[in-house]
C-alpha cells in the first residue's frame, strides 16, 4: 500500500522489501543549495500535533494497529496516546530530552526515568530519540541535517548523503521534488501522499538482532507550528499505580496484537 517506486531496477537494491539507490549516478554539484529546497518543508516544522495509525511487526511480535494521538517539538519534546477503542489509552508516553514516562492505565503501571530510545524499542521496535522521531516523521530523516553529496541518476532522482552516514532519496519534477525514501544507519524509511512538501504515510523497516521491525503509519490532523503547552509533555500519575521496569511490563508491548483462543478459528462459520 505505501510502495513507491524510487528508481529503475538497474540502480536499486532491496533494504528488507524497500527499494533504494546502490551507487552509480552523476555528482550533482550544487548538493546544498538542492538539499535546501527539497528539506525546507521539513525545516520549517518546529512543532507538530497529530493523529498517528501505526501497526506491523517487531521481531516475531505483530502490533495491531492502533490509532495514536501525539504531539512532537523538535527540540526533543514527544507525546504519544495509544487510544483504545473504548475506556482508558493503551499508554500515555511523554519525553523531553533523555527522560521518558510511560503510564499504561490498563495495567496501573508506570515505567519512570528511563530513556526515551529504550521505551520506543519496547513499545514497537524503534530505538529512536525524541528528536530523531520528529526528524522522521516530517522527513528530515534527522536533526538539523546537511547534505555532504549528492547523485544524480538517470531517471532524475537523487540521492543526497547527509552528514552522520544518513542519505535521502529524492524524486519528483522540478519545484516539488520530495524525500522518497530514505536510509539512517539500520533504519530505512518509505515516504509516500505528500502535503505540501511533508509526507502523510511511510513505513519502516529497522534491522536488528531479534528480526528487527517492519510497520506502517499514516499521519492525519496535522497542525504544524502551534503553540505547545509545556504541560504536553507532562503526566500525572495516579495514586496506586505500581513503578516497574521496561522489562517488568506484563504481557509485553501495549500494541501486541492478541493471539485467537485456542480452536476460535475452527469455530468459525
Amino acid at each position: 500500500m505505501l510502495a513507491v517506486a524510487l528508481l529503475a531496477a538497474a540502480c536499486a537494491s532491496s533494504r528488507r522489501g524497500i527499494e533504494v539507490p546502490d551507487g552509480g549516478g552523476v555528482p550533482l554539484p550544487d548538493h546544498a543549495a538542492f538539499w535546501e529546497r527539497v528539506a525546507a518543508p521539513c525545516r520549517g516544522v518546529r512543532t507538530m500535533e497529530f493523529l498517528l495509525v501505526l501497526g506491523g511487526r517487531s521481531g516475531d511480535t505483530t502490533l495491531r494497529r492502533t490509532r495514536m494521538r501525539a504531539a512532537a517539538e523538535r527540540s526533543g519534546s514527544l507525546r504519544i496516546e495509544a487510544l483504545a477503542p473504548f475506556g482508558a489509552p493503551l499508554f500515555v508516553f511523554v519525553a523531553r530530552d533523555d527522560s521518558a514516562t510511560l503510564l499504561l492505565p490498563r495495567d496501573a503501571q508506570v515505567v519512570r526515568d528511563a530513556r526515551p530510545a529504550e521505551v520506543l524499542q519496547a513499545l514497537a521496535g524503534l530505538a529512536l530519540a525524541p528528536a530523531d522521531v520528529h526528524a522522521l516523521l516530517t522527513g528530515c530523516l534527522a536533526p538539523d541535517p546537511v547534505a555532504t553529496a549528492a547523485r544524480r541518476h538517470p531517471d532524475g532522482s537523487v540521492t543526497v548523503e547527509l552528514e552522520g552516514g544518513a542519505a535521502a532519496y529524492v524524486r519528483g519534477a522540478e519545484g516539488a521534488q520530495v524525500v522518497a525514501a530514505g536510509r539512517r544507519g539500520d533504519l530505512t524509511v518509505e515516504y509516500s501522499a505528500h502535503v505540501r512538501g511533508l509526507p502523510r504515510r511511510l513505513r519502516i523497516r529497522m534491522d536488528g538482532p531479534r528480526g528487527g521491525a517492519d510497520l506502517s503509519g499514516t499521519l492525519s490532523r496535522v497542525s504544524m507550528n502551534i503553540t505547545l503547552h509545556p504541560a504536553a509533555f507532562e503526566v500525572d500519575v495516579p495514586a496506586g499505580y505500581t513503578p516497574v521496569s521496561l522489562a517488568g511490563l506484563r504481557g509485553g508491548s501495549p500494541l501486541e496484537q492478541a493471539s485467537p483462543p485456542a480452536g476460535d478459528a475452527a469455530a468459525r462459520p
